[in-house]
């Protein structure tokens, strides 16, 4: 059986680096097909220090098989956008440089949303599209029995794979919902530094569903995970969170899009954990429409310390425009649920957007005033994605031509407020102790989190600017 090298690529260290949840699953998968895996996480390295770490491990294991996972294709943030495309080639150089000609296969979120041009761009020989553990055993079965370059993968019906042909960089059919089952097993953890992402990142996490039926404008969860929820059983769940008790982790997150957006099973989750006395503190993304006084209530008795809504916009107009299915009332509801709770509560708001004016964004701002939440989390512009509707909205606008390659980050900000955004937001986060702007630098940088890291904080950085004074916002540049 041929042996296989992952690499995790990712590197984004703010707000905090995330665990390879997807390496750790695909690495069950192989290592349950009966071949030998080793887990290369560059985040755990510095970056100076990643060429030669690689090519020693490239050494020492003698990979048959590599494949590599990207997260995220940039760092989604406007105005200081940074492209991964250049560090990830690197990565590959070192592959080539050392391993000679051994396929390198690529895969995750980041990658599956541009399979083709990814690929291309990166120089990689083969790609697999949406979760990959329920296929790249197959996949490194007919490399295996048939060579990379002999391949007939029209014919080995394998759905997702992204292929090169001659000059060509060809696609099979996508893969089928059988392809792409959520795995009954938990994944496998030990090839990699649970430490480090306590220590570093102050968290572990969990996924208890897969899947989002939700409309957003912009969104790429349903191009991801389909539009059909995919569960685990609560006391799966539960067991894994077990076992990452006895591995000493402290704090765990919720990576589903929504915990709350299928309410009986996030409160099937809850009892589980209550029932079996699993004492860790967690913090979850939820939809603010479906987060009412009990299932916060309950969300709290099992464990939950925080949670993340959201939201995007405070305005009815805006939130029609994105196709939020949610209203402003609902929002200002779900932040007083989390009140009444006592759980520390963010909203995360994307300003910009088709139709957003001067109007709407004083409407939005105003209606997180009335919520008065623990932080505001704001991005300005919002990036667009291929195969969303926000892509053939800017396309339609002109705002995108044929020629704009997606891969390269591009962000659509509404003509309305185009050239005051970045103003208006640095106005009202500098009267607001509490706002988050990643793009500007304020209330978050490297320097800010490696200090609160280093003081021991678990959990996401902003639950603390609910325990500073709010006197004067506290800025930090990068």
């Amino acid at each position: 059986m041929p042996k296989i090298l992952l690499i995790s690529a990712n590197r984004e260290i703010l707000p905090y680096p995330v665990f390879p949840l997807g390496v750790a699953y695909v690495a069950t998968s192989l290592t349950e097909a009966g071949h030998s895996v080793r887990i290369f996480d560059v985040n755990c390295f510095e970056p100076e220090s990643i060429p030669f770490a690689l090519n020693k491990a490239l050494e020492q294991f003698r990979p048959d098989l590599i494949g590599l996972s990207i997260r995220n294709i940039d760092n989604l943030t406007f105005p200081t956008s940074v492209s991964y495309i250049p560090e990830i080639r690197a990565l590959i150089e070192v592959c080539r440089a050392t391993a000679g000609d051994v396929p390198i296969i690529l895969g995750g979120a980041g990658y599956s949303l541009f399979p083709e041009e990814a690929l291309a761009a990166l120089d990689a020989d083969l790609g697999i599209v949406g979760d990959a553990e329920g296929r790249i055993a197959r996949v490194v079965r007919v490399i295996v029995e048939y060579g990379l370059r002999n391949a007939d993968w029209e014919k080995a019906g394998i759905g997702g794979v992204v292929y090169r042909e001659r000059s060509n960089v060809l696609r099979t059919p996508p893969a089928t919902a059988s392809e792409l089952p959520f795995p009954s097993y938990a994944p496998d953890r030990r090839g990699l530094d649970l430490a480090f992402y306590d220590r570093e990142g102050g968290m572990g996490n969990i996924q208890t569903k897969r899947g989002c039926p939700c409309r957003c404008l912009y969104c790429t969860y349903p191009l991801l995970e389909g539009r059909r929820f995919q569960t685990r059983p609560a006391e799966a769940v539960a067991d894994e969170i077990a076992v990452l008790l006895s591995q000493g982790v402290q704090y765990l997150y919720v990576v589903d899009n929504y915990f709350n957006a299928l309410a009986d099973h996030a409160e099937a989750v809850c009892r589980a954990l209550i029932a079996r006395g699993l004492s860790v503190p967690w913090s979850c993304f939820a939809h603010p429409a479906y987060l009412d006084e009990p299932l916060a209530a309950l969300m709290k008795q099992a464990g939950c310390a925080s949670v993340e809504l959201g939201s995007d916009a405070g305005s009815t107009t805006m939130l029609e425009s994105l196709r939020k299915d949610m209203t402003p009332e609902q929002i200002l509801a779900a932040s007083n649920a989390c009140r009444g709770a006592g759980l520390p509560f963010a909203h995360y708001l994307l300003l910009g957007g088709p139709g957003e004016t001067e109007t709407t964004l004083a409407e939005t701002f105003d209606l997180m005033d009335r919520c008065d939440p623990t932080a505001v989390i704001v991005m300005c512009g919002i990036r667009i994605y291929p195969g969303t509707p926000l892509e053939y909205r800017a396309r339609e606008e002109g705002l995108l031509t044929a020629r704009d390659p997606l891969l390269e980050p591009k962000f659509y900000i509404s003509p309305a407020i185009r050239s005051s955004l970045l103003e208006r937001v640095a106005d009202a986060a500098s009267r607001r102790p509490n706002w988050i702007v990643p793009g500007l630098g304020i209330n978050l940088s490297p320097r800010l989190t490696r200090k609160l890291r280093d003081l021991g904080h678990k959990g996401p950085m902003w639950e603390l600017l609910g325990k500073r004074k709010r006197a004067k916002p506290l800025t930090h540049n990068p």
